[in-house]
């Protein structure tokens, strides 16, 4: 057991899905799932810093950071 805080940090990542509705009321979650799989399945190491945003940092308590 270590006195050392641990800390969840929440990322976003864009990807791209072509729909036939404007609005994309014709998008599934598979549709989703898939996307954002091979969006990241394509990024190189050194790509993927560039391809994600950092939105927040928040610590986490003991019991959570061993999940």
């Amino acid at each position: 057991m270590t006195d050392q805080t641990a800390y969840n940090h929440m990322y976003d990542i864009a990807f791209t899905i072509i729909s036939y509705q404007e609005d994309g009321r014709d998008i599934t979650p598979a549709q989703v799932r898939l996307a954002v799989v091979e969006r990241i399945a394509l990024l190189t190491d050194h790509e993927i810093f560039e391809a994600i945003g950092w939105c927040d940092t928040y610590a986490v308590e003991e019991s959570d950071a061993n999940t």
